[in-house]
């Protein structure tokens, strides 16, 4: 049996897969899930989905993915971004959170869980992995670590029933 063909079918499937998803991700864009019922909800996905409510020329945003949204929002009429509402403290979520810089100039204010204030305003306080890329032993624990996020620091699932649902501003550097 040639196994050549076969390889390169293969090879040829997997390139045109990364070029399909290459091209998702670049071409990022607002939608809109309930356009008749709620007219002033937009989606914008990139990393996570970012949420936005827009109120005339404000908006509030749930999440910020990769920060790609703050280039975007006079598409759909925005010109002030109001508050930015982090959900948890996950990298999918607040990757973008160094962008959000001339919008706290204007008077953006940012706001996360009060459970996860700490982990907002201090996330190097509780990185507890010396992450190396040449760990022969855990490759899992590459692909959870990031310099910015503090995945191991979640709180068990029986830790979270004392979780209030509260907000608090935070001061991100």
């Amino acid at each position: 049996m040639n196994l050549i063909p076969l390889i390169c079918r293969a090879a040829l499937l997997v390139f045109a897969f990364v070029s399909i998803a290459a091209v998702q991700v670049s071409a990022a864009s607002f939608s809109r899930p309930a356009a008749k019922t709620l007219p002033n909800l937009f989606v914008w996905t990139d990393t996570c989905n970012v949420h936005v409510l827009r109120d005339g020329d404000a908006a509030l945003l749930i999440n910020l993915g990769d920060g790609s949204v703050l280039e975007h929002p006079g598409e759909i009429g925005v010109h002030r971004v109001e508050w930015v509402l982090f959900t948890d403290h996950h990298r999918e979520q607040c990757q973008g959170a160094s962008k959000l810089g001339p919008w706290r100039e204007r008077g953006t204010k940012v706001a996360a869980p009060e459970a996860e204030r700490a982990l907002f305003e201090r996330p190097l306080d509780f990185r507890k992995m010396n992450v190396s890329l040449s760990d022969a032993h855990d490759s899992r624990r590459e692909l959870r670590a990031s310099a910015h996020s503090s995945h191991s620091t979640r709180p068990h699932l029986h830790d979270q029933r004392h979780v209030r649902l509260a907000w608090s501003r935070v001061r991100l550097h």
